[in-house]
């Protein structure tokens, strides 16, 4: 039954005459029922005063300041602060044109304008108190006939700000959520204690020690801005403990026509849990570096590189020629930056680093001053049984790419590596490892005007096919989440963050050496799974498995950032560091890499393997 009358009052209002003409009456009968009070309920003596005429002043009044001020176009069942306010401001209006009248009608001396000061008050305070209270009482009987408290959500806003309150309104004005909002969570200890529109707002120690197990609260919405990432870290954690639910709020800018939606209130990322505080970039060196610039990202609709574009559309380049070989992932970068960056010049390639004759043809249509070279395969398991076309693409198409920038006097080239290039155990590892040696060793050439940059980071964290997305998906499907192995650890950086210092490093004017990134912590990824079902509201091991399935080929359990031979300096920037360049001979190194990459169309796999191996010692298959 219950169901029933919600469905049918979810989709039938009550029009806006109707509450105008009831508006109307409240102001008639509280304007009888203010003479009665006036005249201590004698009736005689109040209907002595009062004339029927007046009616002619008071609705016709009412009528134009409600239809002015709009005060009757709400729902009511949805009434909020605004919708009181609005009421309280006609009533107000209304009370001091009968005041003005009032004073009128003792100098016209018209006798039908002279209504009792006293009579105004009262009515003005009745009227106010019923029309506002009358919205309250049918909000609160349509919530409780609708709803009820069985099978509700019950949760909590964290912080009992501004942002709290339009949290709060939002979610209660929405007719699509089962929800029961138990009270705010909030650090400033003058408000805790205290109540918001009747909401009690909780320490956060009362909140998780007492509320939150005693109201069954199964969900947190974070609603504060600027929050800091140590202190939502620390939120995170909390609401972890507790297997809640956390979600939170879009900032402001992202509000859709300036309004929060419910639609807007998302789950929390993991990326929040495990990120670091933001980084502050030296914008002007960066700035001086792009600005006029034709830059070329390749891999520019992967993770890294379309990551790339974005951050480069705040520096003033003279154009960005984004180059990838997948048709989708191209199209689908070139419909954001239209719809977004409408202002950015910029130039949609699709080609394959590995063709000679079509980078030969970008290079020199384009001219570009920078590239960036952020095309590669990259998933692990899947370039161990295709040694061919990691070497092919990683480093064939990467040595294609700096001859090329050589050739035509590029600025600068900086390649995107990765941690698994550091003592490789597998394909991918090592064929990123060959293309840093091949980097390196053009730093060797006399009068090479273009500077060689290499990044090296570790996992990250949103990419595609990344372990927080395959682990996303295993919690969607009620598991289990396979891990590879207990122990296993790896490092993480969101994508943001691994872009910001790629365009800090290459703004640096060193070169040949390998720029190293501080990846913080390395995370354990059976803890990561347990931290994501938890986060999902789910309790670890019951309601979702984690699975051991054991380590894949050429997979670490512990990933390196440094060989054994190199050396690390600082930078100017704290989250940037350098390994002491590696003098590679050019002639001995082009010809063993030459070497291999003929061998593509001769060798088998386990030949190209063991013919990596001879200019790699330190890979270890």
């Amino acid at each position: 039954m219950r169901n029933i009358l919600k469905a049918y009052l979810s989709k039938r209002f009550l029009p806006r005459w109707f509450i105008l003409i009831f508006d109307l009456a409240i102001v008639s009968v509280t304007f009888v029922i203010a003479f009665l009070l006036r005249f201590n309920l004698d009736f005689s003596q109040a209907s002595s005063y009062l004339d029927i005429s007046q009616f002619i002043i008071i609705l016709p009044l009412y009528t134009i300041i409600y239809y002015l001020l709009k005060s009757y176009a709400g729902i009511i069942r949805h009434s909020s602060i605004k919708d009181a306010s609005s009421i309280f401001l006609a009533q107000t209006l209304g009370f001091f044109v009968l005041i003005i009248f009032n004073i009128a009608g003792k100098k016209l001396t018209t006798p039908f304008l002279i209504i009792p000061l006293s009579v105004i008050c009262i009515h003005y305070a009745l009227s106010s108190f019923i029309l506002i209270s009358s919205r309250v009482i049918i909000k609160n009987l349509y919530e409780r006939l609708t709803n009820g408290r069985k099978g509700r959500v019950n949760i909590m806003i964290y912080g009992a700000g501004e942002l709290g309150q339009i949290t709060r309104d939002t979610l209660l004005q929405s007719n699509k959520l089962d929800i029961n909002l138990i009270g705010f969570i909030d650090d400033n200890k003058k408000l805790t204690g205290k109540r918001n529109s009747g909401i009690p707002i909780f320490s956060p120690e009362i909140a998780f020690k007492s509320a939150i197990p005693r109201f069954n609260v199964t969900e947190v919405i974070i609603a504060i801005s600027n929050i800091k990432k140590s202190r939502k870290r620390a939120i995170m954690e909390e609401c972890i403990k507790h297997r809640l639910v956390v979600k939170e709020i879009p900032p402001v800018r992202n509000w859709i026509d300036g309004e929060l939606n419910t639609s807007q209130i998302k789950k929390i990322q993991i990326e929040d849990l495990l990120g670091r505080e933001s980084i502050k970039l030296d914008t002007r060196k960066i700035q001086h570096e792009f600005q006029d610039t034709t830059v070329l990202v390749t891999g520019a609709a992967g993770s890294i590189g379309s990551e790339i574009v974005r951050q480069l559309s705040a520096f003033n380049t003279k154009k960005i020629i984004l180059l990838d070989h997948a048709e989708t992932p191209v199209f689908k970068i070139q419909q954001e930056l239209n719809q977004n960056y409408p202002h950015l010049n910029h130039t949609i390639l699709i080609g394959d680093i590995t063709n000679q004759y079509r980078m030969q043809h970008v290079f020199e249509t384009y001219r570009p001053d920078i590239v960036f070279n952020a095309a590669a395969y990259k998933h692990v398991p899947l370039m161990e049984s295709q040694p061919y076309e990691a070497i092919r693409v990683n480093l064939g198409g990467t040595r294609i790419l700096a001859d090329l920038a050589i050739k035509f006097n590029v600025k600068k080239f900086v390649m995107i590596s990765t941690d698994k290039a550091v003592n490789p155990t597998n394909i991918m590892g090592a064929s990123k490892r060959l293309s840093e040696i091949y980097i390196q060793s053009l730093t060797q050439l006399p009068d090479v005007g273009t500077k060689f940059i290499t990044t090296r980071f570790g996992n990250v964290l949103g990419s595609n096919g990344s372990v927080v997305s395959i682990f996303e998906e295993q919690i969607k499907k009620g598991g289990p989440i396979t891990v590879t192995h207990k122990d296993i650890t790896r490092y993480f950086m969101t994508i943001p963050e691994a872009c910001q210092l790629v365009l800090e490093a290459s703004a640096m004017s060193m070169e040949g050496e390998i720029f190293l990134f501080d990846m913080g912590q390395p995370v354990r990824i059976y803890e990561l799974a347990e931290k994501m079902i938890s986060l999902s509201g789910l309790e670890p091991h019951k309601d979702i498995e984690i699975k051991i399935t054991g380590l894949r080929p050429g997979e670490k359990l512990h990933e390196e950032l440094l060989l054994s031979n190199e050396e690390v300096k600082p930078t100017h920037h704290k989250k940037i560091m350098i390994n002491k360049a590696i003098v590679l001979d050019y002639d001995s190194t082009n010809k063993s890499i030459s070497e291999l990459l003929d061998a593509l169309e001769k060798e088998n796999d386990k030949q190209l393997i063991l013919r990596m191996k001879s200019i790699i010692p330190e890979f270890t298959p």
